[in-house]
Formats: structure tokens, C-alpha cells, sequence
């Protein structure tokens, strides 16, 4: 009985001294996750550009894209948020609408841009899909919602056109969750104040 006892107790010491030791271990940068993601993410940027060009019309109507260069301008040179990190693509389309996209992209809708009230009310919505590129909320939305393999998948060419265009709808026409929505909002709310937009 004795016996058994002291090698129950010797199991749970050398799996509670395992797990020790191996949670000491820098998982992340053995396995260089995080530059596999920042890899993943780029590739994907790409990947959902290319869809969109090809499906939708951009629009290089010079008068729209200075107004909205001069509002990302303000809020990026007020917020100390690198400019060339935004890339902006202007989407003809009736859909009242603006998405971020992984990699910094940010896609605003040409009816976006025609219904708002004010240049503010524009510079609004533009802040809070600039907080949610810069808080990388794009990748952990698209992580809990398809998984990494899936995207990692999509980036080495073994997904088709369908699966890719099922991932773009899941960022251009799905909200996030309450919490990232909510972080995206305050951040929005600094940079405006910080940009002296009312």
C-alpha cells in the first residue's frame, strides 16, 4: 500500500515538474508563430483584395479619394498611426457600408461616402474601422471564427474561390463581438478628440 502511494505521488510530482518546465518554454518564438501569422495575415490581405478588385469596381474618382485621404490623414497624423499602414480602396456599391480587411486594408462603400450627413459622421465610422486594424481585431475574429488552419490553408492555394469568398462576406458583412465593437468604438472616439473632429 506503501508502495503504491509513493508512486502515485512520484507520478504527480514528475507531470505537476513537466508541466512546469514546459510552460517555461517560449513556445511562440521556437515555433515563430507570431511571424507566421503576420505572414498569413499579409498573404490574406492580398487574397481578399484580389477577390474584391475582381468582382467589384473601385473607384479612382480623384474628389472622392481626397476627402477621404484627408480624413484618414488627420486621424493617422493625430493619432501617430503610420499612414502607409492603411491601404484604402473605395468600392462602388449602394451598400451603406466600410470594412476592415487583414493585412490594413479598409474598404469603404461609395453609398457610405454619399450618405453621410457631415464629413465628421464619415470621419466616424473611418476611425472605428481604422481602431479595428489597428487593435487587430480582423485576425482574431477570422482565428475564432474559422480557425487558423483554414486561413493558413487559403493562403498556400489549397482553397478555392468559393471558401475564399465565403471568408471575405464573414468580414464585410458580419459585426464583431460586443467587446472587440465596443474597443473599436472608444479607440474611434480617441481619435476623433485627438484629431479635433467633433
Amino acid at each position: 500500500m506503501t508502495k503504491t502511494l509513493l508512486q502515485g505521488l512520484l507520478l504527480v510530482i514528475i507531470i505537476v515538474g513537466s508541466w512546469i518546465g514546459l510552460s517555461k518554454i517560449d513556445w511562440v518564438t521556437i515555433f515563430k508563430v507570431e511571424e507566421k501569422a503576420d505572414n498569413t495575415e499579409e498573404k490574406l490581405g492580398d487574397l481578399y483584395w484580389k477577390f474584391i478588385s475582381e468582382t467589384q469596381t473601385e473607384i479612382t474618382n480623384q474628389l472622392s479619394n481626397v476627402a477621404v485621404d484627408s480624413i484618414i490623414t488627420m486621424i493617422c497624423t493625430a493619432n501617430q498611426i503610420e499612414k502607409s499602414d492603411i491601404k484604402v480602396h473605395i468600392i462602388e456599391s449602394d451598400e451603406i457600408n466600410a470594412y476592415a480587411m487583414p493585412d490594413g486594408h479598409l474598404v469603404i462603400n461609395t453609398a457610405l461616402i454619399t450618405e453621410s450627413e457631415s464629413p465628421e459622421e464619415l470621419a466616424g465610422v473611418i476611425g472605428h474601422e481604422i481602431a479595428h486594424i489597428q487593435l487587430d481585431h480582423i485576425m482574431q475574429k477570422l482565428i475564432n471564427q474559422v480557425g487558423l488552419s483554414v486561413l493558413i490553408a487559403a493562403t498556400t492555394g489549397q482553397s478555392g474561390s468559393t471558401q475564399i469568398s465565403e471568408l471575405v462576406k464573414l468580414v464585410s458583412s458580419t459585426a464583431f463581438d460586443r467587446g472587440l465593437e465596443k474597443e473599436a468604438d472608444l479607440k474611434s472616439i480617441d481619435y476623433l478628440v485627438n484629431a479635433n473632429i467633433n
